[in-house]
């Protein structure tokens, strides 16, 4: 495994991952000690399965964040942030490592190699969910005879735990929304790297869990057409690490990033650029309760902009 750097997104077919981070994540500057065999642990597992799951789905290329970034360029960093919406959409393929979601006791351990072979290749996608279009013969080797993918992805259904999936922490970070969002395709694996499908498979207990529009989940063009408001409400739950990624997570806008700025000045710039980008008015559409009120010195909050995405969790937006 190498490294290879694409100065344009669309360059290169490759696929991307989503993850929850862990304390042991792989670096761009600690990459070698893990390809050399002097250190492991599960985040290297997590590479090694992503590189594993792409390499039969047909894609040379991986981007997986936490080593294809080095974090030690504060430019680097900050021109990822600002260009990951952009990555996102542009992604041929996008996995969701599902870490906190776990199979049943009784099922089998099915290989993901396994499963990308008879479940993603022969499953009947959607047009609107559809995979990369290239030949499957030079993707996959030993297809499952006639009338079995159906079979497969009943069986695929039937140990997947919707009760688990919907309480799963993936759901609940603030820089996931878009990547739930920005790409074309999503497909979801559980935490022993089994595929449990995909965004278009659960677009209903997806929008249970979240309250983004069934349409924004199946049809990726529609979630430009909703509001401003509409998307502060899908976004209002939502929690980050540092407070003002709250902020610079939420949209596809290009602002400059000041850690250290506080989450209520970051999103009132982000407001600020969205009125100047877009005569929407529902970004005024926020609705905190007057008992929630939080005390600035001797006076209440009444601005005209919202603090947080969360004043928009009572807004009265259509949904």
């Amino acid at each position: 495994m190498t490294f290879k750097e694409f100065f344009n997104p669309r360059d290169v077919e490759d696929a991307i991952i989503s993850h929850r981070w862990t304390n042991d994540e792989v670096s761009y500057q600690d990459y070698p000690q893990y390809l050399s065999g002097l250190r492991s642990g599960d985040g290297w597992t997590k590479i090694l399965q992503a590189c594993r799951i792409a390499r039969f789905a047909g894609y040379l290329w991986v981007w997986y964040d936490s080593c294809c970034i080095d974090k030690r360029s504060s430019a680097e960093l900050s021109e990822a942030i600002k260009s990951m919406y952009k990555w996102y959409a542009s992604s041929e393929v996008f996995y969701v490592f599902l870490s906190d979601v776990h199979p049943s006791e009784q099922d089998d351990c099915i290989a993901p190699e396994g499963l990308l072979q008879q479940d993603l290749a022969h499953y009947q996608w959607p047009a609107d969910e559809t995979m990369p279009q290239v030949s499957k013969e030079t993707r996959y080797s030993s297809p499952p005879s006639a009338g079995s993918a159906e079979s497969n992805v009943t069986t695929l259904h039937e140990r997947f735990r919707e009760r688990e999936f919907q309480k799963s922490e993936w759901f609940t970070r603030g820089w996931t929304l878009q990547e739930l969002l920005a790409p074309a395709c999503v497909y979801f694996f559980n935490s022993r790297f089994e595929y449990i499908g995909s965004r278009y498979d659960h677009k209903n207990l997806i929008a249970q869990t979240t309250g983004a529009h069934v349409a924004c989940l199946g049809r990726r063009q529609y979630v430009h057409s909703a509001s401003i408001g509409t998307r502060m409400i899908w976004a209002s739950s939502r929690k980050t690490t540092r407070e003002e990624d709250l902020a610079y997570c939420l949209f596809d806008v290009n602002m400059p990033l000041l850690y250290g700025e506080g989450q209520t000045n970051a999103f009132m710039r982000l407001q600020l650029e969205l009125i100047r980008k877009s005569d929407d008015e529902t970004i005024f559409s926020w609705a905190r309760q007057s008992t929630t009120f939080e005390i600035r010195g001797t006076y209440r909050w009444k601005g005209l902009l919202a603090q947080s995405p969360a004043d928009f969790g009572n807004s009265n937006v259509s949904k």
